[in-house]
């Protein structure tokens, strides 16, 4: 089967230059800036600092020295891997620091945070964006004393009280990424970075230091580049599973969840949002000895489950052999596996028989009783947790999300920035419809708004008004075969309806 070809090289206006042009509006102090080595002596003074697998690390409370983004921010920021059309667009190792540096910071501050990669190559397109920036990332999580979690645009980072002090400045940290990105990736020929420190919403910075960029400015330039990313997304939604033969995996995160791999299909992009199937075809071919596998989707078991033998034949062996099945799009079902770089989940909520979703930046309880933090706490590690699934923004915005739960016929409830987030992605008939947490968070009052709004759940799943809930087996337990195939025949009864 021939698989859909790019027809073009680059998307979207050029975001070279986007901070200059928000931040000036501030009035701010010229930013500082660095030139680094050349490739030849990329490492030159970095003695000091560590990198390779060893370093990856969790910082916990009381261990950072800097909590930069994250939900005391609200996870104001971002970083972002930018594919120049023109090398003009950038200086080969120039490091452009907005706001304060490191040392200029008190120490257990929290601060709003953006890291904007720029790059060139003569033969780079945007389809190597994600290759690129997972390149950057890798660099990020391997390099000693930093935490890299979260999203492209909802992140986590920290640096250690133990490794802070042997960096002179925020362009050491720069220095690193490069020098790894561009000694492992022969396609890059300039790498320009720009730092944005925001304005600390806890602790503060030295007498002198410069000050912060308003949060307002970081969360504008979020937003223009989170638009170009769409303008990549845009072809790529367009794509089915039957357009290919081979599917892609990811094993990048074995370090912190050995038995997890993901598998990624046009209808599937993962819940990191760091990759899309294009994105990942491009860095397998680019690094096929890398973290990247292909996956051979094999005989289609169920389509609405997204139930391939490939998959299951794949997953058994990167799994460590522990788990049989994947259902690429289902929260119930056998769902994939978790590490912990998931953006969102959805959960299944027993007592109205719906799936609810969640994102990072909210931070309140959700109808289950507990917050994201928790959710997400139980979530990871790799395992196979029946009624929850890792999600992404990009991933609620494909036509197959959650397709083997019932799709958007099942979906009860979620915060209501995300419901504006993800509002074009939405069936005008749900919409109003799906509960928010100004709404209800008790599950008893749950089931009472989809009664009055007659959401589709109640018509389509339920029976003579009353919810029809599934016994979930315990995180890695296979389904009783009677109980699975209930809920598969219930689906589809429901998508006929």
């Amino acid at each position: 089967m021939a698989e859909r070809e790019v027809k073009f090289k680059h998307a979207g206006p050029s975001l070279a230059f986007v901070e200059k042009e928000i931040i000036d509006k501030y009035n701010m102090s010229p930013p500082r800036e660095w030139q680094l080595p050349d490739l030849e002596h990329a490492y030159d003074g970095l003695d000091e600092i560590g990198q390779g697998p060893e370093y990856f690390s969790h910082i916990r409370k009381g261990e950072y020295l800097l909590d930069l983004g994250g939900p005391k921010t609200a996870y104001t920021g971002f970083y972002y891997t930018d594919i120049c059309e023109s090398p003009d667009d950038l200086d080969d190792g120039k490091v452009v620091l907005y706001g304060p540096d490191i040392h200029e910071i008190l120490p257990e501050s929290t601060i709003p945070f953006g890291l904007h990669w720029k790059v060139y190559g003569k033969d780079l397109s945007h389809l190597h964006a994600e290759y690129i920036g997972r390149q950057v990332m890798t660099a990020c999580m391997t390099t000693e004393g930093w935490m890299i979690t979260g999203a492209a645009f909802e992140p986590w980072i920290r640096l250690s009280k133990k490794a802070g002090p042997r960096y002179k400045g925020f362009y050491q940290f720069a220095q690193i990424m490069r020098a790894y990105s561009r000694t492992t990736s022969p396609l890059l020929e300039k790498v320009e970075m720009i730092i944005t420190v925001g304005a600390p919403v806890v602790g503060g910075v030295i007498e002198g230091a410069p000050q912060g960029v308003p949060k307002e400015a970081i969360t504008e330039i979020s937003e223009r580049l989170k638009k170009r990313q769409e303008v990549y997304d845009a072809w790529s939604k367009e794509m089915q599973d039957a357009d290919v033969d081979t599917f892609y995996g990811c094993t990048l995160c074995k370090m912190i969840a050995p038995n997890h791999a993901c598998v990624v299909a046009p209808s599937n992009v993962p819940f990191c949002g760091f990759a899309s199937w294009a994105g990942m075809k491009t860095t397998y071919e680019v690094e096929p000895g890398g973290y990247i596998f292909p996956c051979h989707r094999g005989e289609l078991i169920d389509e609405d489950m997204s139930w391939y033998k490939g998959v299951d034949e794949e997953i058994w062996e990167r799994s460590n052999h522990k788990y049989h099945h994947f259902f690429l799009n289902s929260t119930i079902l056998y769902p994939a596996t978790n590490c912990g770089c998931f953006e969102a989940a959805s959960f299944y909520i027993p007592e109205v028989d719906g799936i609810g979703i969640v994102n990072r930046r909210y931070t309140g309880e959700t109808p289950l009783g507990i917050p994201f933090s928790t959710l997400a706490g139980f979530m990871s590690g790799g395992e196979q947790n029946h009624g929850f699934k890792g999600l992404s923004v990009r991933n609620m915005m494909m036509r197959d999300i959650l397709r083997g739960d019932g799709g958007w016929n099942r979906v009860v409830w979620m915060p209501k920035d995300l419901k504006l987030e993800i509002a074009d992605a939405i069936p005008e008939e749900a919409y109003d419809k799906i509960a928010t947490e100004e709404d209800c968070l008790d599950p008893d009052d749950l089931l009472e708004f989809l009664r009055e709004k007659g959401h589709p759940i109640v018509g389509k799943f339920w029976v003579e008004g009353e919810p029809q809930p599934v016994r979930v087996p315990k995180p890695s337990e296979p389904w009783r075969e009677e109980d699975l195939q209930r809920e598969i025949q219930k689906v589809k009864r429901a998508k006929e309806l």
